[in-house]
C-alpha cells in the first residue's frame, strides 16, 4: 500500500525542518572562515595596535645568518618605524636604523615585491639553521613590541630573491717591524805625521 501523499508532503517538512539549523551553521562556519585574515605558505602573522605584520619567516643567507622577510600594513593615520629586532636576546641590524613605516603604507621587509623596494633586518646567531624555529622581537616606535616564533627557511623557492649580505672584510693586520739597533761606527783618529827635520 502506498503511503499517502498528505502524510509524505508532512514528513518531507519535517525533514527539511530539522535539517536547516545544520545546513546554516556549516554555512557560516565556512563563511567566518574565508573571512578571517591568514598567512600563507610558512609565515607567521601578528598584530599591534594598527599595524598588521604578515607572513614574517627568516630565510638563511650564511653561515648563523638570516635576513627577516615579510611585510607590515600600517592601517592607521600616524606613521611609525621598526627601531628594533632581536632573536635570542641578540640585536638584529636594521638598513635603514629605523624602518619607516607609513600612515595608511606599507614596509616590505627582506626581498623586493610588487608592494615596493624592502628594507633589511639581519640576524646572527647559532640557532638560526633551516628548519628551526626561533623567536622574534620587534620592537616599533609607537606601536607595543611583538614578539613572534618564526619558521627559518633555506634560501630556495620563493626566498631565491632575498640578497645575500656581503662578507665582511677581514681588517688586515699589521706587519711587524724587525727592530734593528743603531749601532754607530767609529770614525778613525787622526795620526800625527812627523814632518822630517832640515839637515
Amino acid at each position: 500500500m502506498s503511503m499517502p501523499s498528505r502524510f509524505r508532503r508532512g514528513l518531507a517538512f519535517v525533514l527539511a525542518a530539522a535539517m536547516l539549523p545544520v545546513l546554516s551553521a556549516c554555512a557560516a562556519s565556512f563563511g567566518a572562515a574565508t573571512q578571517d585574515p591568514y598567512a600563507p605558505a610558512d609565515g607567521v602573522q601578528a598584530n599591534s595596535g594598527s599595524l598588521q605584520l604578515r607572513n614574517l619567516v627568516l630565510v638563511v643567507t650564511g653561515a648563523n645568518q638570516a635576513t627577516l622577510v615579510g611585510t607590515v600594513f600600517n592601517k592607521g593615520d600616524e606613521p611609525d618605524a621598526i627601531v628594533a629586532v632581536s632573536s635570542a636576546a641578540k640585536p638584529g641590524t636594521l638598513t635603514p636604523a629605523a624602518i619607516p613605516v607609513p600612515a595608511n603604507g606599507v614596509a616590505v621587509l627582506g626581498q623586493e615585491t610588487s608592494l615596493g623596494e624592502p628594507s633589511t633586518v639581519e640576524l646572527t646567531g647559532t640557532n638560526l639553521g633551516p628548519g628551526l624555529v626561533t623567536q622574534l622581537t620587534i620592537d616599533f616606535q609607537r606601536a607595543a613590541s611583538v614578539s613572534v616564533d618564526v619558521l627559518i627557511e633555506p634560501r630556495v623557492g620563493p626566498y631565491t630573491g632575498v640578497p645575500v649580505p656581503p662578507s665582511p672584510t677581514p681588517t688586515p693586520e699589521p706587519t711587524p717591524t724587525l727592530d734593528i739597533p743603531h749601532t754607530e761606527t767609529a770614525s778613525p783618529e787622526p795620526t800625527d805625521t812627523a814632518s822630517p827635520e832640515a839637515s
